[in-house]
Order: C-alpha cells, then structure tokens, then sequence
C-alpha cells in the first residue's frame, strides 16, 4: 500500500488528484486553505516540490509534498517549508494504516500538517479569520503571526499535530465531512454547492465566497456591511456587484436575537427593508443646527459665532484625519455655513423692517397686502359682553360660534396672515413692503376672507411674544376687501364652507373633527375635545398632517399606477398641490407638500424612492425659505414623526412580523409606538408631561382614521354639486370620528393618563438619553429583559403613587388657593376637567405656571385681574403659557401705565380681548357662573385708589358662593355694603392679604364659612394680622385657610354630606384635611 501510494495512487491531497480544487475544500464548498505554489514530483523522484522522509521507520509512501508559501514582510521574501519532517510513530501508524484506502497511512481527507487539518472552527468573536471574510487581502497573513497549534514535542519541523486529534472523533478526522466530526449530535448542515468556490464563473480571482449576514470589520477596502441572503426555502442567494448567485446553503434563524433574520425556511422574500440613503441627513442636521444659532431678532451674537465656529473646526478636523468621510463632513459644513449664511440674512432683513421697529414702540398703521391664508377664530367660545351689545346683561363665554362660517357676528375675532405692500407706518409713507403682519379683527367680512384677496386695515401695532413671529396688528374695524381671490383659491373656499354646514348637523365633537381632519378648519373643536386630545396624544389627528399628505398621494398614484410611472407622478402631484391650496400653508402642511414634491421628482427622474432623501431634502429646501422654522415645535415634531415612520418602523415591523405576529397587526402597533417615541422629547418640553396612554390611544383610533378622512374627503367633493350625497357621506364620516372622540376622552380621564416631566434642558436631555439606552438595549436579548423589569418596576412604584398618593386636585373641588408667596392666585373649577376661571396670577409666573399644572388647566376660560399690583399679575405669563385663554378682565385703573400696556401686549398674542366689565355683567362658563358687583367707579383721593379700584366677583357654582375682593380697603367696602344681600358668600377671600383695614361690618355681612387668605410666610407686612383673625372668629368664620401655612388650600364639596371642607397640599406634597363643616 505504501508503494501504491507512492506511485500517485488515489491519495487526496490539497493541491492534486482527480478531484482538483474542490477535493481538498473544507465545509461548505469553501477552499479555507492556501493553495501551494509547488507542483509535486513523480514518485520516487528526489527534487523539487517533494521531500523524502529521514524518520525510523520510514517508507516511500511517507513521503509527502513540499509547500513553499510566500509570505511577506515589508519587502522580503522567505519560503518556509509547512511539511512534516518526519513520520509519525509506529503505533499510530498501525493504528491508522488500514483507514487509509491509498495506503498512505493518513485518515481520509488528512494530510499531516497540512491546513486541513486545523480544528474545528470556533464560532465565537474571538475566532480566527477565514480566507473566505474580508479583512485582508488573499494570499497574505498579517505581520508578527504565529501558529496557535500545538507541536507534538518534536523540534525542528513544520506544524504537528498530536496523535490524539486522530482518535475516534477527534478533530482531525474527517475534515471534508462534517456530519462525521462530532458523534454526539449534528454540526451545522453540509455544503457544497455550486456558487461558493474560486472557480465559479461569475467570481474574479482576486474575489471569495463571503459569509453571509456576518458583519465586516471596518478595515479599508472591506464591503460596508454584511451580506444580505434572499431566496427561496433551503436556497441562498449571495449579491457580488449586483449579481445573485444561488447557493445551496439553507439560511440561518435569527441567531442574535435582535429581530433582523436572513431569510426565514419558507419565507419567499426577506423582511428587512432596504438600507435607508443617509446621504442628505447630514446637510439637512448641519443647516438646521446653523438656523438654531443665529437669534431670530437680530445677527449672531458671540456666543453663536464661537458656536459655529467651533462646530466648523471639529468637521476640518475630522475631515483631514478620516479620509473616507471627507465627503460627507465636508458636505455637513457647507450645510452649517449655509444655514448660518440664510438665517442671518433673514434677521437682519426682519429687524430692519418697518412694522416690526413700529410695534417695538406701539405704533399704528394702515396697510394695503394680500391674504396668506384662511382665516381663523380667536377665542371663539368667549364672548366679550362689553363688545357684543346683543349679548345683553348677561353673555355665554361658551356660545361662541363654534364654526368658521361667521354666523356669530360682530362679536367673534378672527385672525388673519398678511403679507404687507405698501402703507403708512407712524405717520411714515412706504411706498415697497414685503412685511408679514397677523391681524385680528371682528366682524362679519373677516370671516369671508380667502388667500390671494388683497385687503386694506389699519390699526394698532404690537410686538410679538417671540422675536420670530410677525408684529401683531389689532383693527377696530371691519375688513375692508379690494380684490376678488384667485378662482382655485373660490373653488377651496366653497368647499371647505359646504363641508362645515353639512358638519354643522353632527353632534358636537364629530362636527368639529369633521371639517378640521379633512380641509383643517378647527374652529369647531371645542376646547374640551382638544384638551383630552392633548392628554391623549391624538392632536395630530385634529388637522392635516402629513400623514394626510401621504395617504392620498399615495391613493392617487395606486389608482393611475396602471397607466404608467410619469402618469401616476403626475397625478400624485396634482393632489399634493390641491391639497396645499385647500388646507392653507401651515408649517406641517408645507412640510408635508415639499416632501411629496421631492419624491414626485425622484419617481419622475428615475431615482431610488426612499423617504429619507425626501424628508432630508424637504427639510433643507424649508429652512432655506424660511429659516424660523427651525425654531417652530410643529414643524419639529412633523420631521420626527416622519423620520421615525420612515428609519426605524419597518425594521420593528419585520422583527415583529419574524416573530409570527401578521404584518398588519405588527404595523398598527410599530407605526404609533416609533412616532410617539421620537416626538417625546419635544412634547415634554412643551408640556411637561409624559402621556402613558398615547400609544393605546394612536392604535385604537388607527382603524377609522383612514376610512374618515378619505370619506370625509369625498364629501367635500361632492358638497358644492351633489349636497345630498355629501350629506350621507359626512354622516357615515362622523360616525366614525366620534369613535375618536370618545377614545379621547375615556382615556384622558384615567388617573394614569400623564405622568409629570421636568420641561427644563436637562429634563429633555436626560429624557433623550432614556429613550436611545432603551432602543439599543432592545436590540440584544439579555439587556431586553432587564429593561423590561426596570419598566415594570419604575410603572409598579409610580403608578400606585399617581393612582392612590398624589389626589390632587381633590375630587369635587371649587377652589384652589396658589401658594405663590406674598400675592393672590385663586384658580375656580367650572366642572369640566382642564377648564377653570383664574383670579389673579401672583409675583412669579413659574410658580403660577406650575400650580396650573399640578391642577390640570388647560383652558383658562376667563382671566380676572383684579387690579395692576405686581403681587396680582407678574404671574401672567405662567398662566397664559401653553393654555388656551379667553378674555382677560381687569378693574377700571390702568396704573402703573407700563403693567397695563404689559398685559395688553401679552394678551394679544394670545387673541385675548383685554376689559373692564361693568357692573352687574355676568358671565357662565360651564357650571360656574361669575356675577361682577364692583367697583361701582373709579376712586380718587384715597390712601390707595389701585387697591380701591379692585375688580370684585361673585362666583357661584351647584348653590355655593364664594367672593372675591382684590385688595379693596374701607372706602370700597363701604361702597359694597350698600348692597349687603350680595355680599353673602359661604367663602371669602380676605381683602389685602389679612391686612388690618378690613371692616366688621363687611366680614359679618359676607358671613362665610370659610376665609382664605393669599399671603407670604414670614412676609415685611405683618400679614395676616392678628387683629383680622380675630374679627373673622368675633363673625363666625370656622375655618381659615392660609397659604402661608398651608400651601396650596382647596375648598371641596365633601361626598359624605354634601357640605363644604377643605383640603390642603403641603410643600412636601402631603394632602391633608384641615377641617369640614356641614
């Protein structure tokens, strides 16, 4: 046998016999071992490529091939010889003799010392690299090398291996059959088809087989990623420059437990969505951050210049030291410098302009411009008795119109964006103006304006509360028209006006959602609706988005997709267009429509259409017009939102959907949870609350969004030429948004609705990095589950808390004294939830701000200063922060001159209307009613007319009173007693914060109950005086209630008996009871 042997009998080596390359291939069809430069010689014959053994025991079937392998060192070359130097031991070769069919003594497959006979491949990340990955180049091993294998004791030779890798099992046996190498249980499946080797046809000789769906090292000139695998069931397609070459091997499950697999056995696609374009996010990130940096009222300062410039050294840098992301950096700092270049010349344009150096000083003016959009109500559920003489004695705050269609009158104020041309600004003629000024006017002929129209108003000027919103212009007149809109803008309009009377029919909540779902008009929704909405986190729901964007688009091309690509672009052009011109720019909607455009373009021009350049694109063309935006939560909150649904959805959606839960199903949950995740930060920075119930909300809601819209959509349609099938079709849309609204609302209701959030900086980035340490912990196993603990542990401590331990407010409250230090700030239930009356706002507006909070105010319904005192209102931007707010009453003094002009200004950026109320003017805000009883004019001569000059109310609600008093002294004390019936109240807050000039005869003419008292501990004044305390208890006043001591005092209506009691709120944020009377 050894003669046979050496004569070139069958024996299989790596580098000849009948087999060729392919016979010395180890599993998997992949040649992991280096081919030899030597050919072997004849048998028998000494020379080159052979070499003849020197062992004991030696015969000429030992003898085996010389490898000479080239390796490189620098410049120098040195050949090795890799082969054995002498035979092996006697036993083992009588041992192993008869194994060998060719008689040379090795097991099959085995050539001693050869790279076949390595062990097994470890399969962990700290294996050894096959010549079938990337990382080096083919043929080379990297400097300072070493054999990790074990010599077998022998000096002086190639690598050895020690006899017991060849006992039964061992890892030397049978390196070319892997289903042979291990007795216990299987390895991993047999390969060896066609498409893996160096000698298929479509692979180049400097290329290999890959591993598929293992990542790469990032080392130069390696592939960017892992291979991807797609095909069917037990088949494998490997991608090699655009290629799929078909391999036998069957793909492997999800072996990391992250959700993204390779291909499912059975599956006839892969689930994972393509890889998104992140070329533009970069440009789009740096513009934005270069808009951020410039102040919007006027050029860069200092610090936005180190800023810039300090930003624009770290991308040279790393575009010098990191050549292959040379591109992209450079491209993010021509994206800053343009979003600085951009944004600081539109402010300096903006602080030159005329009307806005105008309003900063209160001017007037009368301007001729052009309509930018439609108009919109202004505090429409609050009617000004003072300005509406129809309202009489007696006007309804909530019988506003609740529509858009200007039936209500000279009463409703409307609000409209124009864009200035020309005009007299303080007396200065401007003959070219390209100013934008918002309007608010009332009257009929507001109502009826539409864009394009051009207009003539004059008025007073004021400053915004933002320097990057335009001055505000308030008319005493009505609208005065001078041109007919375009006809596309006439054909909207009568749309959007047919599908509101047709609304008008619904019941209240879907006759507001209606209209504002489908055209945006949301003057219907009351704000009730829109508050739960709010708690809910469905207000994207309540007008166009981009969701509404991309739903018919989307339609549009579907239904023309038949009549080929340009055809079906074109169509989805024409709707986003219509769509603009009926909704009206807003910052969403703009938005919205650029991103629609771009993808029109890349479907038109050929182009790979993925969401990630569009929005990219549409951002950067969007702060290129207009570089505010970058500031605007809305136009925020749209990008994220987007973004979310377009990068990280469908990679939830195909783990979930590999998991076995249905695509549908798996997308219902992922769209709503990735769109709520991403917007989060900036949510809470605008209300300070996190919402536990938005996801439940979003996929509850989800299935009749769709269907409403796009049945709401038809109405609108067919309203002005076939009203009676609109009718039926905006009845069948309102039925379906009146599921919505009672999600809103049930779910708002739920103790557990929000959870309070630091709004500061640090509360948004400490929240930022939450969300990305969940993200990535989701993406392995192990971290998953303990995140999933840590949630249920934080939810199983906070939730018992917000459920059982916090109660405030208490149930069935009717007033909360604000602890706010030495002033007043009362806040009054009206019965419906979010909705109260406000008496004053106190020193500071964080701490009013934040008592609001704890109460859950988010409509301020009336607003009642009682006089100009800063300890009254230097809290009113707390209260007029993020709430919706109707008018503002305050007393007839209008000193100090520059509060008063202070709370004009503020008001008007709200749309408040500022007023003195007469005496007697009553006002109903759901179940509270407030009567006006002083003052009866305007005192002179006293030792305090500001405190004389308080406005005084009597609030009633379910039969108890309660009054107010500001801070009157004896002069208008006097005064009311004149009336004393009035006066009666079962709750009296003290004038003046319990100083002593408070009449006898006016405590034991109110005869209450229970006195409150707004006062500051340990405050210069002697506050509450003992002398007041003692009249109260010399009147019969049982309860006294002091913020001081107290902190927060609520008055309630206990369950029990019906009586009134009292609960406070320690500063510790411990709830007690103080005392109850029946």
């Amino acid at each position: 046998m050894g003669t046979a042997g050496a004569a070139g009998g069958p024996r299989r080596s790596r580098s000849s016999g009948p087999d060729g390359p392919a016979a010395g291939r180890g599993a998997g069809g992949i040649d992991h071992r280096r081919r030899s430069l030597a050919r072997p010689a004849a048998a028998g014959v000494v020379g080159h490529g052979v070499r003849r053994c020197r062992g004991p025991g030696h015969r000429p079937g030992h003898d085996v091939t010389v490898r000479s392998t080239v390796e490189r060192s620098g410049r120098a070359h040195r050949h090795t010889r890799r082969d054995r130097d002498h035979c092996e031991c006697r036993d083992h070769r009588q041992r192993h003799r008869s194994r060998d069919p060719a008689g040379s003594g090795h097991p099959p497959g085995r050539i001693p010392g050869g790279r076949g006979d390595r062990r097994r491949r470890r399969t962990g990340p700290g294996r050894r690299r096959d010549r079938s990955e990337s990382g080096r180049p083919v043929g080379r091993r990297g400097l300072g090398h070493r054999d990790r294998h074990r010599r077998c004791g022998v000096r002086g030779g190639g690598r050895e291996r020690c006899h017991r890798q060849f006992r039964l099992g061992g890892s030397g046996w049978c390196a070319d059959r892997p289903e042979l190498r291990r007795r216990h249980r299987a390895g991993h499946p047999a390969r060896g088809g066609t498409g893996d080797g160096r000698q298929h046809r479509r692979l180049a000789g400097a290329e290999r087989a890959v591993h598929l769906d293992r990542a790469a090292p990032g080392d130069f000139r390696d592939r960017p990623g892992p291979v991807r695998a797609v095909g069917r069931a037990g088949r494998r397609r490997v991608t090699v420059g655009g290629t799929r070459i078909p391999s036998a091997d069957p793909a492997p499950t999800d072996p990391d437990g992250d959700g993204a697999r390779s291909a499912s056995p059975g599956c006839a696609d892969d689930d994972r969505p393509d890889p998104p374009d992140l070329r533009l996010v970069p440009i789009a990130l740096t513009a934005w951050a270069g808009c951020l940096l410039v102040p919007p009222g006027g050029p860069p300062g200092p610090p936005a210049v180190i800023a810039a410039a300090g930003a624009a050294a770290v991308l040279l840098g790393l575009a010098v030291r990191r050549p292959r992301w040379r591109a992209g950096l450079l491209a993010a700092l021509l994206g800053l410098l343009t979003g600085l270049l951009v944004a600081g010349l539109h402010s300096a344009q903006r602080a030159a302009d005329p009307l806005r150096v105008a309003a900063a000083d209160g001017g007037s003016a009368s301007v001729a411009g052009t309509v930018d959009g439609y108009p919109r109500p202004v505090a429409s559920r609050f009617t000004d008795p003072a300005a509406n003489s129809a309202a009489g004695p007696t006007a309804d705050p909530t019988a506003g119109p609740g529509s858009t269609s200007g039936a209500a009158g000279d009463g409703q104020r409307w609000a409209v964006t124009i864009t200035a041309h020309a005009g007299r600004v303080s007396g200065v003629e401007w003959a070219e103006l390209d100013s934008p000024v918002t309007v608010y006017g009332r009257g009929p002929t507001w109502a009826t304006l539409l864009p394009g129209q051009a207009i003539s108003v004059s008025g007073r000027l004021a400053s915004p509360a933002r320097a990057d919103l335009p001055p505000t212009l308030t008319s005493r007149r009505d609208a005065r028209p001078e041109s007919a809109p375009p006809w596309w803008y006439q054909a909207a309009g009568a749309v959007r006006s047919t599908l509101r009377d047709h609304a008008s029919a619904l019941p209240p909540d879907p006759a507001g959602l209606v209209p504002g779902l489908v055209v945006g008009d949301t003057g219907g929704i009351d704000d009730r609706l829109d508050a739960d909405a709010r708690t809910a986190g469905l207000t994207h729901l309540l007008a166009v988005s981009g969701s509404h964007f991309a739903l018919l688009c989307g339609l549009a091309v579907l239904l023309l997709g038949a009549a080929g690509p340009r055809v079906a672009a074109l169509g989805g052009l024409a709707v986003v267009i219509a769509l603009v011109v009926l909704v009206g720019p807003e910052p969403s909607v703009l938005r919205a429509a650029v991103m629609g455009l771009v993808t029109v373009v890349a479907l038109l021009s050929g182009r790979r259409r993925t969401g990630v350049p569009a929005l990219a694109g549409a951002v950067l063309l969007l702060l290129l017009v207009e570089p505010a935006l970058a500031r605007s939560a809305g136009f925020a909150l749209s990008v994220l939102a987007t973004g979310a649904l377009v990068l990280v959805a469908p990679w939830w959606v195909a783990a979930l959907h590999y998991r076995g839960v249905p695509r549908g199903w798996a997308q219902l949950l992922c769209i709503p949870v990735a769109a709520q995740l991403a917007t989060l930060p900036v949510i809470v920075a605008i209300s300070g609350s996190i919402s536990l119930v938005g996801v439940l909300a979003n996929v509850l809601v989800a299935p009749v969004v769709a269907p409403a819209l796009l049945v709401g959509m038809a109405a609108a349609l067919c309203g002005p030429w076939w009203p009676s099938a609109a009718q039926v079709l905006v009845a069948v849309a309102g039925w379906l948004l009146d599921w919505m609204a009672t999600v809103a609302h049930t779910l708002a209701r739920w103790p557990v609705a929000a959870l309070p959030w630091p709004a500061t900086p640090a509360g948004v980035t400490v929240l930022v990095m939450l969300l990305l340490g969940a993200v990535a912990a989701l993406r392995r196993r192990r971290p998953r589950h303990l995140l999933l603990a840590a949630l249920v542990g934080v939810l199983g401590v906070l939730l018992p808390v917000k459920v059982v331990g916090v109660g405030w407010p208490p149930p069935g409250w009717l007033l909360v004294a604000c602890e706010v230090g030495q002033g007043d700030a009362m806040v009054l239930s009206t019965g419906d939830p979010g909705t109260a009356v406000v008496v004053d706002t106190g020193p500071d507006p964080v701490v009013m701000d934040a008592c609001l909070d704890r109460l859950g105010v988010t409509t301020v319904a009336v607003l009642m200063l009682t006089h100009l005192h800063a300890d009254h209102v230097a809290g009113l931007a707390g209260a007029l922060d993020g709430r919706l707010v109707g008018p503002v009453l305050t007393g007839p003094g209008r000193d100090p001159a520059g509060t008063w002009h202070a709370i004009e200004s503020a008001a008007h950026v709200t749309g408040s209307i500022v007023s003195t109320p007469p005496v007697g003017s009553t006002y109903r805000v759901g179940a509270l009613t407030l009567t006006v009883l002083g003052p009866t004019g305007e005192f002179h001569g006293t030792e305090s007319d500001p405190n004389n000059d308080s406005l005084v109310v009597r609030a009633e609600m379910d039969g108890r009173r309660m009054l107010f008093t500001g801070d009157i002294e004896p002069p208008a004390q006097q005064a009311l007693l004149r009336s004393p019936e009035a006066l009666r109240a079962d709750v009296l807050k003290i004038p003046h914060h319990g100083s002593a000039r408070t009449l006898d005869r006016f405590l034991r003419a109110v005869d209450a109950d229970i006195a409150v008292i707004g006062v500051g501990l340990d405050n210069d004044y002697g506050h509450p005086s003992p002398k007041l305390l003692a009249a109260l208890a010399s009147a019969g006043t049982g309860t006294v209630l002091r913020t001081d001591l107290h902190g927060d005092a609520a008055v309630v209506v206990d369950p029990a008996g019906g009586g009134l009691g009292t609960r406070v709120r320690g500063p510790d944020g411990v709830i007690t009871t103080v005392s109850v009377r029946e």
